[in-house]
């Protein structure tokens, strides 16, 4: 298995070309990547919940990566809540017995839209973590970047992430609407 920095996630940024088209059947492009995709795929599932975080926080450093990709590989539905132009997914992982939920604030950037990012993820863990622990790891995903740490909270310059918030409980990241790409 690779390590956490050599996992390649350039497929996390590209557009998808066949977004809003319609297909019929085994005319469904599907595929592209899924190399890459495997590879973190296995990380994610397998890895410990440092280095999962890490691996989160790398993805959204420098741009926007598509929250699909996590989501999918990750979480099962349990229940959704939708309020105007915003959607809140609550998950739970099959896959991952340290995290008891995962919380996914979707927005629309307009109503019936097919545009929408991820704002806020949380992620709930079964069982206390060491928070401090955590934060180191993820502010080594964010080496290079100008962080300011208040507390339980990390403030997050010229990044798509805007603060990430660790306790021994949860972890909370809020994107920079500023660098959304819609995907």
């Amino acid at each position: 298995m690779e390590t956490r920095d050599q996992l390649d996630l350039s497929y996390m940024y590209k557009i998808n070309p066949h977004k809003n088209k319609l297909y019929d059947g085994d005319d469904m492009p599907f595929g592209w990547d899924f190399d890459k995709n495997q590879e973190v795929k296995n990380f994610l599932q397998n890895s410990n919940i440092e280095n999962f975080l890490y691996l989160i926080a790398k993805s959204y450093k420098n741009k926007y990566a598509n929250h699909i990709e996590f989501r999918h590989v990750l979480s099962n539905k349990k229940h959704s809540e939708i309020n105007k132009n915003i959607l809140i997914n609550y998950d739970s992982s099959e896959l991952r017995t340290d995290i008891r939920e995962f919380e996914w604030e979707i927005h629309y950037k307009e109503e019936y839209s097919n545009d929408y990012y991820l704002n806020r993820l949380k992620i709930i863990f079964t069982s206390p973590q060491n928070a401090n622990v955590l934060k180191e790891n993820i502010k080594q995903a964010l080496q290079g970047k100008s962080i300011i740490e208040s507390g339980d909270v990390i403030e997050i310059s010229d990044s798509a992430l805007l603060k990430v918030k660790v306790t021994a409980n949860d972890f909370e990241m809020w994107i920079n609407p500023e660098r959304v790409v819609y995907y």
